[in-house]
């Protein structure tokens, strides 16, 4: 550690020498025309995010089925073995996998323990946005970022199961954050240092962490170019060259140990045109001209509740004005969603809801930029003014209701073990995901699922009772083929109990002469 401090120390002093004479980039006007005058509404969003995520943390719901999924193969296997592919087609980063792992052995399986590394990422992801949002945006307007993370839908939930969303956030802020340090003029040359060292280290180890860091780095990378080309600063274009090849040997040996074995037959159908839009449709000419405009409005209505073409239209005007006054910043982050939108075109990477998350730092921040633009060429409208309360109104009333009302979640543990409490010998029990039961319970003979063919369903009941629990999903039943075969074979529903997005039906054959 201490070579690469002094590495990075001595090309941070040739960066210091030749921005010496030029000016730092001007920062957002602090004049009456300013959107905002009160700081302090960063330190309010910031304490409802924070209590929201407690919040929500506590509460400690049951596990879903792709949480359930993951978790199978942290509780099965080996360090080593969670490398490549794993079972159930879970497309995770390596090192997510191993702190799970670890969190296992040294915890337990319960709840809190396996989300527990998504929720400090995310608790971690809201405070470093604070410094972020003010060297990009500055002025008051840098509470907009803030709370448009503090109350954002997606941030919340990600934040409160086993999935690494919010780690990329983290990643994708902690790069910009580096850079942006890197980036300013008038940064001591201590702070440069560590900067260009942990820009270094996040390099090293966040491809292994985060699948979409390349690109945060990737438009780091070409920040840190057009300063050096602004102001033919050496050192800056040796930390680039730096940052590139260690992306380089980090990222393309966890491509080839593990990355590229995760690509499974049904990842086009699935994320492609037909299903989640992930990737273009070619067979549309406009449809593949707009699709990075309509991937920028998906994560936009992902991350603030259908406000994803304003959020755009904020940030195409954020990223106009940062390129007038702060070209590298402007760079990173158009670099990056160029460098992602590039990597859907190949079919490389799909770009569709979560898998979007670490999208949303970069347009969070233009949007911010973007409010300072608008406010700025309109003093005194007060329609403006309230721009960014209207983006952040929905999310922000459902952050406030989250704090009092608890969150509507399948309990699928309860139903659980409201069977396992009121079975009797020889009864059987369907689960629509029996993953999620493995988590608690394991693997059971009296328990089967989906995948089980209706025919040998009914034989294994024998006559017995049949509980059936299923989660449906847009009107669709899975349980439709099972309960059709019971009701055929004369069993009747002697007991049901719902709950938000779960069934549970307790079928049994009547005695002759019932009907």
């Amino acid at each position: 550690m201490f070579p690469l401090l002094t590495l990075v120390r001595r090309l941070t002093r040739l960066v210091s020498l030749s921005d010496a004479d030029s000016r730092s980039q001007p920062c957002p006007a602090r004049s009456e025309r300013t959107l905002v005058r009160r700081p302090s509404l960063v330190s309010i969003v910031l304490l409802l995010g924070v209590a929201v995520r407690i919040r929500l943390g506590v509460e400690n719901h049951s596990y879903w089925y792709d949480e359930a999924y993951l978790l199978l193969n942290v509780y099965a296997r080996s360090f080593a073995d969670l490398v490549g592919a794993i079972d159930y087609n879970v497309a995770i980063p390596p090192a997510f996998l191993w702190v799970e792992r670890a969190l296992f052995l040294t915890l337990g399986p319960a709840e809190w323990a396996m989300r527990l590394e998504a929720f400090v990422a995310g608790l971690a992801a809201l405070f470093l946005m604070v410094p972020l949002a003010r060297r990009v945006v500055g002025g008051p307007a840098a509470w907009v970022p803030v709370a448009l993370l503090a109350v954002s839908r997606c941030a919340l939930a990600h934040g409160c199961e086993v999935r690494p969303y919010t780690v990329d956030l983290l990643a994708v802020e902690a790069v910009l954050l580096a850079a942006s340090v890197l980036l300013a003029g008038e940064t001591s040359g201590r702070a440069r240092t560590f900067a260009g060292a942990a820009l270094l280290a996040i390099t090293a180890v966040g491809p292994w962490l985060s699948f979409p860091i390349p690109f945060a780095l990737g438009g780091g990378i070409l920040a840190l170019f057009v300063k050096a080309w602004q102001g033919g600063s050496r050192g800056l274009w040796v930390l680039g060259a730096a940052v590139g090849l260690t992306a380089v040997l980090s990222g393309g040996t966890m491509w080839y140990f593990h990355a590229r074995h995760l690509y499974y037959p049904g990842l086009q159908s699935h994320w492609g045109a037909g299903g989640q839009q992930g990737f273009p449709n070619w067979s549309n000419l406009w449809a593949v001209a707009a699709w990075p405009l309509d991937r920028a409005v998906n994560a936009g209505n992902y991350g603030t509740r259908e406000m994803g073409i304003v959020l755009t239209l904020l940030a195409v005007a954020g990223a106009y004005r940062l390129g007038r006054r702060n070209l590298p910043v402007a760079a990173a982050i158009l670099g990056s969603a160029a460098l992602a939108v590039s990597a859907g075109y190949l079919g490389y990477y799909p770009l569709a809801g979560r898998t979007a998350v670490f999208l949303l730092p970069g347009l969070w921040l233009a949007a911010g930029a973007g409010v300072v633009e608008l406010s700025e060429r309109f003093p005194g409208r007060r329609a403006v003014r309230l721009v960014p309360f209207a983006v952040i109104a929905y999310d922000l009333v459902m952050a406030g209701v989250s704090l009092v009302t608890p969150s509507a979640y399948p309990p699928a543990r309860e139903m659980f073990q409201y069977v396992r409490s009121n079975r009797t010998n020889g009864d059987l029990l369907w689960v629509s995901h029996v993953e999620v039961y493995q988590c608690y319970h394991g693997r059971e003979e009296w328990v089967v699922g989906c995948l089980t063919p209706t025919a040998e369903v009914m034989n294994r009941s024998a006559g017995s009772r049949v509980w059936v629990i299923e989660q449906p999903s847009a009107g669709m039943s899975v349980a439709a083929p099972v309960v059709a075969a019971l009701k055929t074979a004369g069993y009747a529903e002697v007991d049901r109990r719902e709950g938000y997005g779960i069934v549970l039906v307790l079928y049994a054959r009547l005695p002759v002469g019932r009907g």
